[in-house]
């Protein structure tokens, strides 16, 4: 069994354990909050043994995408939202009303950021909405709040038997977000989320990562515009995977700015990084 006691100290010192027999990191959302291509925004769902077990963020569309992947609420245990801008949270409260129709019978999980004097924290997010509408009431939800103020340290969050989830803190100009490791015995699954790249420790959080998935949305000419406060630049994004060394970078999150100039911003990324890439597209499946 994994001590997580030991976590702050060695991240990566994992023992070994039974194996899963599948590991699956499926893209439900791809796309931003004002994407020119059709696509859903941000939302990641992981499928352990053919279920679907775990999902990172639920912007506008996922929902829909959620019913398109044949993925099920009743298997779906834990979701993590990075931050509460509509295009990684608002599709939260719809896949909350899919588990009625999905009869489950045990609680489901999900965490969120803490807050401060521009959002408020993930509980109130959740219990304001869920207050103002009884009829999402039908099944136990458990909410957690992460500290998104404590740069440098990774916080465990949620873990089912052999299957580990730690959230850390990142920069995203004035708004708490955290970023998500999950922990399989087949391998680990890093999500970004959108960020700056420049919170301390970072890069030891996404060291070594099986999948490394980091938001694209824009393009290498935005620093007059003050873009590079919310987001890392193509160029940075090159130089943080090659120092994490991920057996595969996974692109994602395209708004208009990153797909006008799709091939120019992929040249910066590779110009550092010289491992395998993929951009990602909705419903698409990666396996460990």
């Amino acid at each position: 069994m994994l001590r997580i006691t030991l976590f702050v100290i060695s991240f990566f010192c994992f023992p070994l354990i039974a194996q899963a027999s599948s590991v699956t990191l499926q893209i439900l959302g791809s796309g931003g909050p004002n994407d020119i291509s059709g696509r859903a925004s941000s939302g990641y769902l992981i499928w352990i043994d053919e279920e679907s077990k775990i999902m990172i963020d639920a912007g506008s569309g996922t929902s829909l995408r959620f019913g398109e992947a044949g993925a099920s609420m009743s298997d779906l245990a834990f979701i993590g939202i990075s931050h509460l801008h509509t295009d990684h949270s608002i599709d939260l409260f719809s896949l909350i009303k899919r588990g009625y129709f999905s009869k489950r019978d045990t609680p489901l999980t999900i965490a969120g950021p803490s807050g401060n004097d521009h959002y408020v924290g993930f509980s109130t997010f959740v219990d304001n909405f869920l207050n103002s509408y009884d009829y999402l009431n039908y099944y136990e939800i458990d909410i957690k709040t992460i500290d998104a103020s404590l740069p440098g340290k990774a916080q465990p969050v949620w873990s089912e038997g052999e299957i580990k989830v730690y959230s850390f803190a990142v920069e995203h100009a004035d708004t708490p977000t955290l970023a998500y490791r999950i922990v399989t015995p087949k391998g680990d699954i890093v999500f970004m989320s959108d960020n700056n790249a420049t919170a301390a420790g970072m890069d030891e959080f996404i060291k070594d990562a099986n999948i490394l998935v980091m938001h694209f949305p824009i393009n290498e000419q935005e620093e007059e515009s003050g873009q590079l406060f919310w987001h890392a630049s193509p160029s940075k994004i090159g130089q943080v995977a090659q120092k994490a060394q991920p057996k595969l970078l996974v692109l994602s999150h395209f708004m208009d700015l990153s797909l006008n100039d799709k091939s120019n911003s992929l040249n910066k990324v590779e110009a550092s990084y010289k491992g395998p890439i993929i951009l990602a597209n909705d419903l698409v499946k990666i396996s460990l």
